[in-house]
């Protein structure tokens, strides 16, 4: 009522006071009409609940996806390096088993051992001769 009390155009307005007096007593008569309003159902929540799980299940299969595409397509570690060097043995000594490996190498690399002459030696990376 207090909307169409102050509307701009003349015609949408009430003619007369007595035009909103009726209107103000068909309210007193009957307030259930005006406070209460008929409930709707709301689609959009229903339609919600029914994606939600879909929405949820996807999200779930896809991490899952890029998770085993992540470790299969992860870069293998490169490998080991190879390192070569040559050593020749003094003229008085000969490997006691030439063709099986006669030879260790200590992890770090810095000391070899050997058998020559059924006997075992021991040859520092940093020194010439063998011990």
């Amino acid at each position: 009522m207090l909307e169409r009390c102050l509307e701009k155009d003349p015609r949408d307005r009430y003619g007369s006071i007595s035009d909103a007096r009726v209107d103000i007593q068909k309210v007193l008569a009957d307030p259930s009409g005006v406070l209460v309003k008929p409930v709707t159902a709301e689609v959009p929540q229903k339609k919600l609940r029914t994606i939600l799980p879909w929405i949820a299940v996807t999200a779930v299969i896809c991490l899952i996806i890029a998770g085993i595409a992540g470790w299969l397509l992860k870069p293998s570690p490169p490998p080991p390096p190879v390192y070569r060097f040559d050593y020749l043995l003094p003229e008085d000594q000969g490997f006691t088993r030439p063709g099986r490996s006669m030879i260790a190498v200590s992890p770090d690399g810095s000391k070899i051992v050997y058998v020559a002459n059924r006997q075992l030696y021991l040859k520092n990376s940093n020194e010439l001769t063998a011990i």
